[in-house]
């Protein structure tokens, strides 16, 4: 994972898909975002990368955890 900090407000972090092989790594990942969002007391966003008005995977505010539906062309996948 590469981690950037974009003046004082915004950090992003590049996450390889193909990295994520199992479940223990997911939950490695979501443990990761809650830390994030815990400790600055900020709502984290998973997103698309360099995407303009990016499709929101994940929202982790504290140690809540919301997954959103993800749209793919005209359907959407629960």
């Amino acid at each position: 994972m590469q981690c950037y900090f974009f003046g004082d407000f915004e950090l992003e972090n590049d996450i390889c898909p193909s990295e994520i092989q199992c479940l223990a790594d997911h939950e490695r990942l979501m443990q990761y975002l809650v830390a994030v969002s815990l400790t600055l007391g900020k709502e984290v966003v998973m997103t698309e990368e360099a995407i303009h008005d990016a499709q929101v995977f994940v929202r982790v505010n504290g140690r809540s955890i919301h997954y959103e539906d993800i749209v793919q062309g005209a359907g959407r996948i629960h």
